[in-house]
């Protein structure tokens, strides 16, 4: 078992290029590692999307008193970020693809399901 943790969680997600569009946060993640890939749970707190027009729309994001701090996202909360309380995902990763299923985030203007 890998357990992994950082307070910046957008920037290892950036380092790794899993995902290029989130910024800080608390991850911590349990990662199981065998012959046919890896599993296991990835949490996030506290963490900014940026860059998502679209989530963005809906969300009717603008800047909010609930939203992380600037100085947990590195960069003052625009009209095109939207801010997260929580995510959750279990994950299966193998060469050239990655499986989520159950996952789940929220925040103080949007929140949704994935499986």
């Amino acid at each position: 078992m890998l357990r992994i943790g950082t307070n910046d969680g957008g920037a290892l997600l950036r380092f790794l290029d899993v995902y290029s569009k989130a910024y800080g946060g608390r991850l911590a993640a349990d990662i199981r590692t065998g012959r046919d890939g890896q599993s296991g749970v990835v949490q996030m707190r506290d963490f900014i999307v940026r860059g998502e027009p679209l989530m963005a729309r809906y969300a009717g994001a603008s800047s909010s008193s609930a939203a992380p701090s600037q100085t947990q996202a590195q960069q003052p909360i625009g009209r095109e970020s939207v801010p997260f309380t929580k995510m959750r995902a279990d994950f299966t990763r193998r060469p050239g693809r990655i499986d989520i299923r159950e996952a789940v985030m929220w925040g103080p203007q949007v929140g949704g399901t994935l499986e």
